[in-house]
């Protein structure tokens, strides 16, 4: 099953919406259902950006030395 990508704005947004929506409230602090939805959407986050450097490895490996390209595609990041 494949679903479609969020962009990283996108969900940024959202994190801004959650967090300004508890400012408009008066309160300092998120609940545990705010928190727990952020923590949610930031994992989607991660997650999709893995996906998304995957593919750019598989497109310009030339240009990525090897041993990157094994990390990003094995979900270990390339940093």
């Amino acid at each position: 099953m494949e679903c479609e990508l969020v962009s990283t704005d996108t969900i940024l947004s959202e994190i801004n919406a959650v967090i300004g929506h508890a400012a408009e409230n008066g309160r300092d602090e998120l609940n545990a259902e705010e928190i727990e939805y952020i923590t949610r959407i930031t994992k989607r986050m991660v997650k999709e950006t893995k996906i998304q450097l995957g593919e750019i490895a598989l497109l310009m490996p030339e240009e990525i030395p090897e041993e990157i390209v094994v990390q990003i595609l094995k979900g270990h990041g390339g940093s």
